[in-house]
């Protein structure tokens, strides 16, 4: 996918991805980023959040030719452990003053939807950012994907 990007799109143009799989018997989340971004990881037994950062790289799709992406190091899952995926456009939002919702405002807010389900914890994500943002316009994509780990 890389290599027909690379070749078919003009050098200003590329994608970011984030693949992931999970493995219900082995409760175990393969991924790779390629230019992505941060993914966040709630860990219910530490009721701790945090970001994890790329650590093998993350070049965006179409950038290079022959770019071969790496999986990160797999994520050990537990019941109620939750991955949140994010573009930009959720931790970048602005209010009318022009301040950013931020990283820190996301992982602070996770903890308090963590005995939700995955639907209500995207729901009430999204629902933070609209009230931080008011009616200011925003000019970027907010998508949001977020997986919870059942018993």
């Amino acid at each position: 996918m890389n290599n027909t990007l690379a070749a078919d799109i003009s050098s200003d143009r590329f994608a970011t991805l984030l693949f992931g799989i999970y493995d219900v018997r082995e409760r175990l989340f393969r991924y790779t980023n390629a230019g992505y971004g941060p993914l966040l990881i709630y860990r219910r037994d530490e009721k701790k959040c945090e970001l994890l950062e790329s650590k093998r790289g993350s070049i965006p799709i179409g950038v290079m030719d022959d770019i071969k992406y790496e999986e990160e190091d797999p994520l050990k899952m537990e019941a109620g452990d939750i991955v949140v995926l994010f573009t930009d456009g959720i931790h970048e939002a602005r209010n009318e003053r022009e301040e950013e919702f931020g990283l820190e405002r996301l992982l602070s807010i996770v903890p308090g939807y963590s005995k939700k389900d995955s639907g209500e914890i995207a729901s009430g994500i999204v629902k933070e950012v609209l009230t931080f943002t008011g009616s200011a316009e925003q000019y970027d994509d907010m998508t949001l994907l977020v997986v919870k780990v059942k018993k």
